[in-house]
């Protein structure tokens, strides 16, 4: 990964399984979030984030840290040390 992916996959990881709020998001129980909400909290001026940014990082990652679910109401973490991430149809 270049060191763009790296920091964001960071940042990903900060939000999703320490600091969700700080990006304004909400995880259910199982760990999920929206993807679109993610990409609109990473997303900063000076810094943009896109919704292929994050799954670049997703399906690319080294840690395989993140997943993406097909179906957003199914929505749960695959283990403690990954955080999911479902993908949403806009």
């Amino acid at each position: 990964m270049t060191d763009d992916r790296v920091r964001l996959s960071k940042c990903m990881s900060r939000a999703l399984r320490h600091d969700p709020g700080r990006l304004g998001l909400e995880l259910d129980v199982g760990g999920w979030t929206l993807l679109d909400a993610l990409v609109r909290g990473l997303d900063t001026p000076g810094d943009p984030v896109t919704r292929a940014d994050v799954e670049d990082v997703v399906r690319h990652g080294s840690k395989q840290r993140y997943e993406l679910e097909a179906q957003p109401s199914a929505r749960r973490c695959a283990s403690a040390r990954k955080c999911a991430v479902p993908a949403v149809t806009s």
